[in-house]
């Protein structure tokens, strides 16, 4: 396969290629933005700002926050920032508005009082070392920035961060790492750590900078937010080895706290011949009891739960780690650091890494994990087999059973 040369615009991340493939994809330095104008001026600030004037002292939180808003409206990417109103976003806490790019989501996170550019960026912000980054502060190109989130593994150089950085996605939170050679497309070499001058040194909640520590070897993939005690931690196959009795009695969908407060669920999964459940506000893990009727609660608060013939697994909601269920209420084991996501498939556990750059088996021991492939898109399973696409391609790919072997599911 010959060796593809991709030019890449305006704080587009870089491509990667599927190493089953046999490709390989170059990319160049996004274009800097240049535009300098303001839309309307900045009046007043809201919930988010939390009283902060634009252009005054903010705190790491409220950074945050106001970039995760982006993310949780899906703001999209623009690179027309002259040509209002498509390419600036009304700012509900300001009361202004800020550029759909790179640097106009930092300067808006930042709640400055207008949209800077990468190279200006730096007049309101002083240099920092890459080990000193703390959540709200960047990391600065000439042609890209994006915003610290917080460190998923700071032994590791892991960590989450946020962005605007083309038209085919809108304000996202991503992955990356300080050992890699590339960050959201340009050279890592080419970013320069920068902490505004008026943040306000405070907690930061979920974007604390207190990750624990990740897997080691290529281990479990690796994506993921810092964290404070696993709830009642993530992933453990069920020892009552039951093959696929059916309950009972059929699970109700709501469950309740010991004083008997109801609890809505919100997902739910089998395993073992058990039916386990999330809480809707993912604030704890039930297992159905057909003997009693009832939901009783097995763990804490866990972002997502997986299970299969391997049995029960759930991740850390803050450090993104991967844990088994032991089948001990509130017992549970880690057995892996984030990933981008996770299935199971013929009773056994897959992740992707978070940086998307390997496709990891657990090997049922420990901590221990072996890269069964190289970059994928995302990681799925059918029919008992696991399936990954090509981030460049998007084309299918089916798992053959041995690591590096995947075949084309058009040529199976």
């Amino acid at each position: 396969m010959s060796r593809i040369r991709t030019s890449i615009r305006r704080c587009a991340p870089a491509l990667v290629v599927w190493v089953l493939a046999a490709g390989a994809v170059s990319s160049t330095p996004a274009q800097a933005d240049t535009a300098q104008a303001s839309a309307r001026p900045v009046v007043s600030t809201g919930t988010l700002g939390a009283h902060t004037a634009p252009g005054g002292k903010v705190t790491r939180r409220q950074i945050v926050a106001r970039a995760r808003s982006w993310v949780d409206q899906k703001v999209p990417f623009s690179s027309n920032g002259l040509q209002a109103p498509f390419s600036w976003w009304s700012d509900e806490t300001t009361g202004g508005a800020y550029r759909q790019d790179c640097s106009g989501f930092v300067s808006m996170a930042w709640q400055l009082p207008r949209s800077l550019t990468t190279r200006s960026l730096g007049s309101v912000a002083e240099r920092i070392s890459f080990t000193e980054l703390k959540p709200g502060d960047i990391l600065n190109s000439p042609s890209h920035v994006v915003l610290f989130g917080g460190w998923e593994n700071r032994a590791e150089g892991t960590f989450h961060y946020y962005q605007q950085s083309n038209r085919s996605r809108p304000a996202h939170k991503a992955f990356g790492s300080l050992n890699a050679d590339r960050l959201a497309g340009p050279p890592l070499s080419a970013y320069t750590a920068l902490r505004y001058d008026k943040v306000v040194e405070e907690p930061v909640g979920e974007a604390a900078d207190s990750a624990p520590s990740a897997p080691q070897k290529p281990a479990a993939p690796k994506p993921a937010t810092p964290a404070p005690k696993p709830p009642a931690t993530p992933p453990n196959p069920n020892p009552d080895h039951n093959p696929n009795p059916k309950p009972r009695s059929k699970p109700a969908t709501t469950a309740r706290t010991p004083q008997g407060k109801p609890v809505p669920l919100g997902s739910f999964v089998a395993a073992g011949g058990r039916v386990y459940a999330l809480a809707a506000d993912r604030s704890a893990v039930y297992r159905w009891s057909a003997l009693g009727a009832k939901w009783q609660r097995i763990g804490g608060p866990a972002r997502r739960l997986f299970a299969g013939a391997g049995g029960l697994f759930a991740t850390n909601p803050h450090s993104g780690d991967i844990h088994r269920f032991s089948g001990r209420p509130d017992t549970w084991i880690r057995i892996g650091g984030p990933g981008r996501s996770f299935v199971v498939s013929g009773g056994r556990l897959y992740g992707l890494s978070p940086d998307l750059s390997g496709v990891y088996e657990w090997t049922g021991k420990d901590d221990a994990w072996t890269k069964i492939g190289g970059p994928a898109g995302r990681i799925s399973t059918a029919d008992g087999s696991l399936f990954a696409t090509n981030p460049d391609t998007g084309d299918l790919y089916r798992y053959l059973g041995s690591p590096h072997e995947w075949q084309r599911a058009d040529d199976a």
